[in-house]
């Protein structure tokens, strides 16, 4: 039993010792980590600010169906010549948009600045459901279903669409 006393004894004096030296060390890790903390959560919220202001702008659904097609492509393999061409295309056939090459150039810094595209989805849903008609909305699903076919379906991008055709059917 005495020796047991001595050992609990030792290990105490050592832990006192040791956060008495490093004590003032491990307060300013602590504070350290609560600032990193505190810093990651101010960049989400801003980020956050700074992708709904870009996407509460348009006002235009065929603009924003741009800027979602752009933002589908850059999920998957990314946004290439042949998505590029497709979107294009879908602007001056589908959507007979006056200037198709000024529209994708907005859509592509758009979908830079907004890193998910089921927030784009979520933010542009209002917009689609208020100005168009089902069938057009159709065409955007059919559009954002055959640009990603392009390189083939990605798993974000799969799971992007099927989470656009319940919005967009609901």
């Amino acid at each position: 039993m005495p020796f047991l006393i001595l050992i609990g004894t030792a290990i105490i004096g050592a832990a006192v010792w040791y956060f008495r030296f490093r004590g003032p060390a491990a307060i300013g890790d602590a504070v350290d980590a609560a600032g990193q903390l505190k810093g990651a959560y101010n960049r989400r919220q801003f980020r956050r600010k700074s992708e709904a202001s870009t996407l509460t702008a348009i006002d235009d659904p065929g603009l924003a169906a741009a800027v979602y097609l752009a933002s589908l492509a850059d999920a998957g393999p990314g946004l290439g010549p042949e998505e590029e061409a497709a979107i294009t295309a879908f602007l001056r056939d589908v959507v007979a948009y006056r200037d198709p090459a000024e529209a994708l150039i907005f859509a592509k810094w758009a979908s830079r600045e907004i890193v998910d595209v089921d927030e784009v989805g979520r933010k542009l849903l209002p917009l689609w459901r208020e100005r168009l008609s089902p069938d057009e909305r159709r065409e955007i699903l059919t559009a954002a279903t055959s640009l990603a076919a392009i390189r083939g379906p990605d798993v974000a991008q799969t799971a992007a669409l099927r989470r656009l055709r319940e919005r967009l059917a609901n």
